[in-house]
């Protein structure tokens, strides 16, 4: 490999970059915004604690949303990320592009890569036995009902196909038939299930040798997300018994999250419907770990830290309130033994069934 591109790759700041040529090398380099860490002392840099994916190579030739989100989350775990002549332009691309390095086809050797990803039929890199190959299609192979669609299929048309564009809302009580998003969940959670579908097959490469080829598919990825929402369980203890994360009334949350009267809720309520910023505000206090807060910068940030114990208390111990939350009288306990089950509506590994004044804090 090129040194430039190993001390770019391993040097550069876990920032947004930006790409930029450099002849010396006759490489595309990430140029970063920011001094490289080459001007800090080597010794701090090797004293850093290795990532997960480090020594891992993704070779990106990805155009569509997943497959480009699958190789955001292996470079921000360590991996190095080598997009195949980038196209620069869109909204997400100083994101999307973010620890990852640009190269020109003609200055990667394909043979090289661990993982490679591509758009659907994208034959132009062959997958060799020991490679992982994933390629983001709308459908999954055989599929006869929607095998048709192209694979950079209008996201629109995918969200309303799996239901996203219905009452399955977590503010759905608000009145509110249908919700739009714009977000392209499909292709999101094609994303992310393809990351973990790539990451579980370099395991499995460890017990034999060979890699695989994945298929990211869009419908698939939007059908998990709502088939988590629909997912119902019956017969179970009542220590084990979910809450639910969607509420279709107003008397559905009194019975679940209490501590607030009904008059209270109401008004609440009404205020939400009339005022965008007052539903932020009831959002951030009924689901505290997974609702919206707008930064310092201006931004918007979505933490989805509700129904994972080690999520939730990572999420208080890394912004530094961990001790807040204990004084608030909310406990770490374990969900599953049925001692626990007192304290459901004020413990840290059910954040979303917190009881209206613990999640108000």
């Amino acid at each position: 490999r090129c040194q430039g591109l190993l001390l770019c790759s391993s040097l550069a700041p876990r920032r947004v970059l930006s790409m930029a040529f450099c002849a010396h090398h006759r490489s595309w380099l990430a140029k970063p915004c920011l001094p490289l860490v080459a001007r800090r002392s080597l010794s701090a840099a090797v004293a850093k604690p290795r990532l997960p994916f480090e020594g891992v190579r993704v070779l990106e030739k990805a155009n569509l949303l997943s497959g480009r989100l699958t190789g955001l989350l292996f470079a921000d775990q360590g991996a190095e990320v080598l997009v195949i002549d980038p196209k620069e332009g869109g909204s997400v691309d100083s994101y999307l592009n973010r620890n990852k390095i640009a190269v020109r086809a003609s200055d990667v050797e394909p043979s090289s890569a661990d993982i490679i990803l591509v758009d659907g039929a994208d034959a132009s890199l062959a997958r060799l036995p020991h490679q992982v190959l994933m390629r983001t299609v709308a459908a999954l192979p055989g599929d006869e009902r929607f095998g048709h669609l192209p694979d950079d299929v209008d996201e629109d048309y995918l969200s309303a196909l799996t239901g996203f564009f219905t009452d399955m809302d977590m503010m759905g009580w608000l009145d509110r038939p249908v919700t739009y998003t714009p977000l392209q969940l499909c292709s999101i959670y094609a994303g992310v299930i393809g990351a973990n579908a790539c990451a579980a097959a370099l395991l499995d490469r460890l017990r034999c040798g060979q890699g695989r080829e994945i298929h990211a598919s869009r419908i698939a990825g939007g059908l998990s997300a709502i088939g988590a929402l629909c997912l119902k369980q019956r017969g179970l203890p009542p220590h084990l018994d979910p809450v639910p994360a969607i509420y279709k009334s107003t008397a559905d949350i009194l019975a679940k999250r209490r501590g607030i009267e009904p008059s209270e809720l109401d008004a609440y309520k009404q205020a939400a419907i009339s005022d965008p910023a007052k539903q932020a505000w009831l959002f951030q206090r009924l689901y505290p770990f997974m609702a919206p807060y707008k930064c310092s910068d201006g931004e918007w940030i979505l933490p989805m830290a509700t129904f994972n114990r080690r999520l939730a208390t990572g999420y208080c111990a890394y912004l530094g309130f961990a001790d807040d939350v204990s004084a608030f009288g909310i406990v770490d306990r374990d969900p599953y033994d049925p001692a626990s089950a007192p304290f459901d509506d004020r413990n840290l590994a059910l954040p979303i069934g917190f009881n209206f004044p613990s999640s108000c804090k």
